[in-house]
């Protein structure tokens, strides 16, 4: 890429006396750079580099956008991109979103003498290996890395000031329902991102593009009063790339609300929970039998292997299709035994505040029950999916399957559910999963929604 402008380039080194924040998986370093006493020239364009980091984000402390203008921020290593004007800023609380490796470049697209920009502060992430603590029940290990694209209704919650993060459930009705304790602390600046990527070998974890990251707003209701009372929920602004929410963004991939199960009927989770080396706060899956219901308190125990050491916390416990508990508490011990605890979405208070955060849950689409059979077939040059349901009742709603890491919807007309695509051009193996509903098919296991493959 050939320069343009006036390029200036702080170099900060991890290694040095400023120590990290409690529970943080990051330094912050003072960075400052003023474009108002850049040097002359038609373009303000400005690298900040911390040697060694992981990943960094920005803190501004002044900024003034002129209509029209914004900032553009890039990361050096992958190229990601992030766009705030003076609304979007503003939404991201003077911060930017995450940008994998150790530089990223600041440029103001716009005339530099109606807009200004000061960097205070940034974010560097911290290289550091991550044990394994897992409550596994049943003495097993049934805590796995799941496919990238499956479950697309869940994110990664993250906070400026701790670590690790948590998991965060999209609701039909927009909002997000985790655990109280990611919600708690207050003062953070919280994103929640949607398709995580593989972290590095040595478990420090990678971000996916400002396209993915979406930032928290101020509206959110929480409880964290012990089991049964432990829920979470929240909002999210519109995307800053983008211009979408998230519901827009995930083609209303999203979950409804369930009933309580019953005792020894399986139950999926998936959730970012610590791990080692590339597996570590990635979405993992686990499948189990549940251990107890225990409805006037509203606490379900089940046998579903999760972290210790959070990431996991505010993960969906899906039966169904449909969302019927949120993880709050690992419970299972070194031998496997005991189980770990969710407050069921039957809580009143949990029902309440999603209501009040991100309006009426619109009528629930079909459950996995509702459904007798699926299939795909290619021919003609032409991919079709069909499934057939129990009754009319989901006249048109929509399933939603995705084909080749595409996701599309699929109108559903009286008792059936079709769609047709063109295959034409586009050959290989075609890998179909239903989606929505969720973790269909026997013990709610992954392979067991992919519908078929074409060639």
């Amino acid at each position: 890429m050939a320069p343009f402008g006036k390029t200036l380039t702080v170099v900060l080194a991890l290694a040095g006396t400023v120590p990290a924040l409690a529970a943080a998986d990051h330094l912050r370093r003072a960075d400052r750079f003023d474009s108002a006493t850049a040097p002359a020239g038609p373009d303000v364009r400005h690298d900040v580099r911390v040697a060694g980091a992981p990943w960094l984000r920005l803190i501004f402390k002044q900024v003034h956008l002129a209509p029209g203008d914004r900032l553009r921020i890039t990361s050096l290593q992958d190229g990601a991109v992030q766009h705030l004007d003076a609304t979007s800023l503003m939404q991201w609380q003077s911060t930017s979103a995450y940008f994998n490796g150790p530089a990223v470049r600041v440029e103001l697209l716009g005339e530099r003498s109606r807009s200004r920009f000061v960097i205070d502060q940034v974010m560097a992430g911290r290289t550091a290996a991550q044990a394994r603590p897992e409550s596994a029940c049943r003495g097993n290990d049934a805590w796995q890395p799941s496919e990238l694209g499956s479950w697309t209704f869940n994110a990664r919650l993250l906070a400026s000031d701790q670590a690790p993060g948590c998991t965060a459930a999209l609701m039909a009705n927009g909002a997000f329902a985790t655990a109280g304790q990611c919600l708690e602390q207050p003062g953070q600046v919280r994103v929640v991102e949607f398709d995580v990527p593989a972290s590095a070998p040595d478990g420090t974890v990678n971000h996916p593009p400002p396209s993915q990251q979406y930032v928290v707003t101020d509206q959110m209701r929480w409880a964290r009063n012990g089991r049964g009372d432990n829920w979470g929920v929240f909002t999210t602004h519109p995307n800053s790339e983008t211009g979408l929410n998230p519901l827009q963004a995930r083609q209303h991939m999203a979950l409804s609300l369930g009933t309580p199960p019953e005792v020894s009927q399986w139950v999926a989770l998936k959730g970012f929970g610590v791990d080692q080396g590339r597996e570590n706060q990635v979405q993992h899956r686990s499948i189990g039998p549940v251990h107890a219901v225990l409805p006037e308190r509203h606490v379900l125990r089940y046998a579903l292997d999760t972290s210790e050491q959070g990431g996991d916390w505010g993960a969906p416990v899906v039966r169904d299709g449909r969302l019927v508990a949120i993880h709050t508490q690992s419970g299972c011990d070194a031998d496997g035994d005991g189980a770990n605890v969710g407050t069921l979405v039957t809580q009143p208070d949990f029902q309440a505040a999603l209501v009040q955060v991100g309006g009426a849950m619109p009528a629930p689409g079909p459950a996995c029950h509702d459904i007798l059979r699926y299939q795909a077939w290619c021919g003609n040059d032409k991919l079709h999916l069909r499934a057939f349901l129990a009754d009319a009742s989901h006249d048109g709603q929509a399933l939603q399957v995705q084909v080749a890491g595409e996701l599309h919807q699929v109108p559903i007309s009286g008792s059936t559910a079709s769609l047709t695509l063109s295959t034409r051009g586009n050959d290989g193996p075609k890998p179909v999963w239903l989606l929505t509903p969720a973790a269909c098919g026997p013990k709610a296991t992954d392979k067991s929604h992919m519908l078929d493959w074409c060639d």
